[in-house]
């Protein structure tokens, strides 16, 4: 008995396909489908065209697809094809074609549209930023560390290092948060980054303004902000 390498299936008279009564059933499904949608016709290898497709659009209407909800984690048959499509990359014309496509049925504005209304929710905000900082694996640089040492010396045990985005407070990540519930944040600020890039379009733009402006996401929700800039680590007694 030989075994097809590529699908797995037996050849020969133990083939569950040739079997009389699933070729029965099979067929049967095939004859419900063709008085329901129309006559099917073969086109392109495996692919099929409906003659009527506005019945079959209709009749998809509110019903969700066969891997809804389904993960690589959860359904075998996921994982199957997520690994065959490692390394895979769509054509160029492949990509064009499917812009036009979205472009034309206003796709894109509609998911535009979509995603604003789930962001404005503070909750999926929030999630979707723990999210992606999860998965982008943000440590603490130098610098962070060497302050959170000093910070543990101070008070010990009382905040604790936040880089990685575990804490999210109004759609903001605060490099320090405190551990006694009370609502207080402590914000790390690299010159380049927090100052003299921003300045680059905004030249008036000062160390105050900057605080100002980082303050308020947390104050809207009661948190004090205690700040300290990168230059302030130089002089680590008047830091302290």
């Amino acid at each position: 008995m030989s075994k097809n390498k590529q699908s797995g299936f037996q050849r020969g008279n133990n083939n569950v396909a040739k079997r009389p009564e699933v070729r029965e059933k099979l067929s049967k499904k095939a004859k419900e489908r063709i008085e329901k949608y129309g006559h099917l016709k073969r086109t392109l290898g495996k692919h099929w065209k409906v003659k009527d497709s506005s019945k079959m659009n209709k009749d998809k209407i509110g019903k969700h697809t066969w891997n809804y909800r389904l993960t690589k984690e959860t359904d075998e048959r996921v994982n199957n094809i997520s690994k065959k499509l490692i390394g895979r990359k769509m054509t160029t014309k492949a990509i064009d074609k499917a812009i036009a496509t979205k472009k034309k049925t206003g796709a894109f504005k509609k998911h535009s549209k979509f995603m604003k209304l789930r962001w404005a929710n503070k909750e999926y905000k929030d999630n979707q930023i723990k999210k992606r900082n999860k998965g982008n694996r943000i440590k603490p640089n130098k610098k962070e560390k060497f302050l959170d040492n000093i910070i543990q010396i101070t008070f010990p045990n009382k905040f604790k290092l936040n880089v990685e985005g575990l804490e999210v407070i109004n759609g903001k990540i605060p490099d320090w948060v405190i551990c006694d519930g009370q609502k207080k944040v402590i914000l790390f600020n690299g010159l380049y980054w927090h100052l003299w890039k921003l300045q680059e379009k905004n030249p008036n733009l000062t160390k105050i303004l900057v605080k100002n402006i980082e303050r308020k996401s947390y104050n809207e929700f009661g948190f004090k902000v205690l700040h300290i800039w990168e230059n302030e680590l130089n002089n680590v007694n008047k830091l302290k």
